[in-house]
């Protein structure tokens, strides 16, 4: 159903353009095919015989190299004749320990240990070595081998030293250890020869000098017919990789050399075959590896004895080849080859690319002049969607009209831009903003509400009904649309919804319909600067000759009922609840104080650690008797210099807070004489004449024993 209503619902260029592109498909898909089955099972062939080489070789190399150690260590049994043969002074014996080593750069150690205790090794230094007797200094510049000599021929006077020459044989530096505990008398190698007393193969196993994995090629000497002890060369497994890795089959092509036990020897793609297990360490198994292709090849060539096979995996093809070595090496060892299908039947497939570009070409350029024509046709259309879209999210800027020579098309134009023009009106009535945040929050524009926090701001005009009265009424409605215009932006700009004007009022709402965690602040925030832009335009309209508009702000936070109120034909979203008629009674209270911005006692709690304000009161609004503080708003502290109060207001509101404290402890004289010094130092202030004179009356007739400093109000 999703297909068809899509292929219903297609756009136009599709059609001119999947008709010419129809033709392409079949065509190339045929050229394709036919050369890709021609090529591929060539290239299959050339890729068997291309493992087979490569198999054989790496074997065949592998053996000669290590065939090359037995040889050399063959040699060197021929310079030994007795046990005084072996030390650090014998130059013939040490000249050709460092000649193989030279020579054979794959071998790692060369050695030589006696039945007597005495062992003399040759060794490869590495990178940075250090001292044997101490790890952290490292050993002179330019040293290349270490030269060990042991000797344990005679019992309680073991030594160890290691000379540490450069390349040309020059001794750098020597160093003895204090304790002897290396005796080659019981390692494998040189037990496994002793029993035998002919050549052998170790096992792969740690070296002690390096701890790297490798093995060892390990022949008798003999004096006579007598067993005198073994000269040994160490191979590092790494080498091995690196034969592997020079191998090259195919662009990924992976090479592994593979134990009966599972154990990887050497691979192609794997720096190092050894895994260390706490004070251990073991060679990697082919279940240790993370690369799937050659789990499931090796598992294959285990359980059904296949050499020579072709398995898929995650929908690609891959050629498998195992290769045993010859009976000969005594070693239980194979060599795998796994490589990806698509690395040799590349050339196939690049070819048939080819075919398809040259194919795509011809047929792009006979169909370019058609393509063009459709994306002209095309292109307007998706423009008025766009803009059309920005309509419908209440985006009205831009005139941006579609140029076209298609009839329709500027016929759609013409309608789109007379909509845009009817929105833009339409958009004057109602808060654009608003509109826009309930299109983005996807609310459904039902009837109906929600209870959430929200912040309430209500303004009015003081003594509003004379200046009407006195004022012609074509220009108080451009002076108040003025006046409109200013506190609008300031409220917008505060993240605010106005609400609805009423009269020469404003009801401004935070927190809806999307949260707004900050929302007693940016109500504060609009307040003051509202407050000071006012003094402005009034500076501004009396140099004019026009009405100042002095203006009282009422503000408060609490629940309210947020949502779309009205009829079927007209709603309105709006705020409903006792929170509202409080803010707007607020605002009214400022006659009483003789303030411009009074806030309730839950919009100070928001606020108190940024905002300046006084305490005016407590007061229970007409219709409710619980009394609630209200405080005068000062100032805001923060980045914006115009909401910062000054030294001057910060002392007041100090000191009118301590006289405000004393009052409500009933501390009539004490309060009467700081209201008295606040009205001395600040000037008039008639909220402290008020308080004055209140406790003044206190004085004369004092309060109930109840009394909560609650003053009830009686009217609006």
């Amino acid at each position: 159903m999703w297909l068809l209503n899509h292929w219903r619902s297609r756009r136009l260029y599709v059609d001119i353009v999947a008709s010419f592109f129809l033709l392409l498909l079949i065509t190339c898909a045929a050229i394709s095919w036919y050369t890709y089955q021609n090529n591929s099972s060539a290239l299959i062939n050339i890729a068997d015989d291309l493992i087979l080489q490569t198999s054989r070789a790496s074997i065949d190399k592998t053996i000669d190299y290590l065939e090359q150690s037995r040889t050399l260590t063959e040699l060197g049994t021929q310079l030994i004749t007795s046990s005084k043969d072996l030390n650090v002074e014998n130059k013939q014996l040490l000249s050709f320990m460092k000649w193989g080593m030279r020579s054979y750069s794959f071998i790692a150690s060369l050695y030589i240990g006696t039945e007597d205790g005495k062992f003399l090794q040759v060794r490869r230094l590495p990178p940075n070595a250090t001292y044997r007797a101490d790890p952290a200094q490292l050993l002179p510049g330019g040293s290349y081998y270490a030269i060990r000599f042991v000797d344990r021929s005679t019992k309680g006077a073991e030594t160890e030293v290691w000379s540490y020459v450069d390349q040309e044989g020059k001794t750098l530096d020597t160093e003895t250890l204090n304790k002897v505990m290396y005796d080659h008398r019981g390692r494998d190698w040189y037990q496994n020869v002793n029993q035998s007393r002919s050549f052998k193969w170790s096992d792969i196993y740690v070296f002690n000098s390096s701890q790297l994995p490798g093995l060892t090629a390990a022949n008798p000497i003999f004096s006579g017919n007598q067993f005198m002890g073994v000269m040994a060369a160490d191979i590092e497994i790494a080498v091995l990789s690196g034969f592997l890795r020079d191998s090259k089959i195919g662009k990924y092509g992976k090479a592994f050399i593979v134990s009966s036990k599972g154990e990887i020897i050497a691979h192609s793609h794997l720096e190092n075959t050894s895994i260390v297990e706490g004070n251990k360490i073991r060679m990697v198994l082919v279940n240790d590896l993370k690369d799937m292709t050659l789990k499931m090849a090796f598992k294959e060539h285990v359980n059904n004895k296949k050499d020579k096979f072709v398995f898929q995996y995650e929908g690609n093809d891959y050629l498998a080849y195992f290769m045993a070595f010859p009976g000969s090496f005594n070693k239980n060892w194979g060599i795998g080859v796994v490589a990806p299908v698509d690395a040799f039947i590349g050339t196939a497939k690049a070819t048939n690319y080819r075919i398809l570009l040259m194919s795509i070409i011809i047929l792009i350029v006979s169909s370019l002049v058609v393509l063009l024509i459709a994306m002209r046709i095309a292109k307007p259309i998706m423009t008025l969607a766009e803009e059309t879209k920005k309509i419908r999210s209440f985006d009205l800027q831009g005139d941006e009209e579609v140029k076209s020579s298609i009839f329709e098309i500027q016929v759609l134009n013409e309608a789109m831009v007379a909509m845009r023009q009817s929105m833009r009106t339409f958009s004057k009535f109602i808060p654009k903003i608003l509109v826009s945040k309930l299109i983005k929050t996807g609310q459904d524009m039902a009837i109906g509400g929600k209870s959430r926090k929200a912040t309430l701001l209500f303004t009015d005009v003081a003594n509003f009904t004379t200046l009407s009265e006195n004022y012609p009424p074509d220009k108080l409605i451009i002076h108040l649309s003025e006046y409109f215009e200013e506190i609008t932006q300031i409220i917008m700009q505060s993240n605010g919804i106005i609400d609805k004007f009423i009269g020469d009022a404003v009801m401004a709402f935070w927190g809806a319909p999307t949260p707004d965690r900050a929302q007693a602040i940016h109500a504060c925030v609009a307040a003051l600067k509202f407050k000071k832009r006012l003094l402005e335009l009034n500076r501004k309209w009396k140099f004019e000759g026009k009405p100042e508009l002095p203006t009282r702000i009422g503000i408060h936070t609490g629940e309210v009922i947020i949502g779309n109120v009205g009829s079927s034909d007209r709603l309105n979203y709006t705020a409903l609840g006792d929170s509202v008629n409080l803010a707007s009674r607020l605002e009214g209270v400022n006659k009483m104080y003789g303030t411009e911005i009074i806030i309730s006692e839950e919009v100070y709690k928001e606020v108190s650690a940024h905002a300046l304000a006084r305490p005016l009161d407590v007061v229970a609004v007409k219709g409710k008797n619980r009394g609630i503080k209200i405080y005068e708003l000062i100032g805001l502290m923060g980045d914006d210099p115009v909401l910062l109060p000054t030294e001057e207001q910060t002392e007041f509101c100090k000191l009118f807070t301590k006289a405000f404290q004393v009052y409500l402890e009933k501390r009539w004289d004490e309060a009467i004489r700081i209201f008295q010094e606040i009205v001395t130092k600040f000037g008039q202030d008639q909220t402290a004449v008020m308080y004055i004179k209140r406790c003044k009356e206190f004085k004369k007739k004092a309060p109930p024993k109840d009394w909560d400093g609650v003053v009830h109000l009686k009217s609006k």
